[in-house]
């Protein structure tokens, strides 16, 4: 891996880190919360790929409440997958109108290999 992602990967991380811990400050426990409803999420799962825009959208249905910055969600998305649940599977158009289609992770459900 070259330097530059190196660099790339820990300003994401710090992005992601800041932006969870965020989101704990202003929702006691939402990381705990978040984390139970995608393995709910998981463990319902019709199809085996999916992007984060779908839990998203599966946990405020749920009742979590949004956190100030969506890249909280990376922490749980990233921690998921070190925990082996999920695997990176490439990219997809998102659906959201507020990102415009933009290519996102695609994910696959661990059990569920087959991308």
């Amino acid at each position: 891996m070259t330097e530059p992602i190196r660099e790339l990967e820990k300003l994401r991380d710090e992005g992601i880190r800041v932006s969870a811990n965020n989101a704990e400050r202003v929702h006691s426990y939402w990381h705990v919360r978040a984390d139970i409803l995608l393995d709910e999420f998981l463990e319902q799962a019709i199809f085996a790929r999916f992007l984060a825009e779908d839990i998203r959208e599966y946990a405020t249905q749920r009742g979590l409440e949004r956190p100030p910055s969506a890249r909280a969600w990376g922490a749980v998305m990233l921690r998921a997958a070190r925990l082996g649940k999920i695997d990176k599977c490439g990219y997809a158009s998102t659906t959201n109108p507020r990102a415009h289609g933009t290519p996102a992770t695609l994910w696959v459900i661990s059990l569920k290999k087959g991308c």
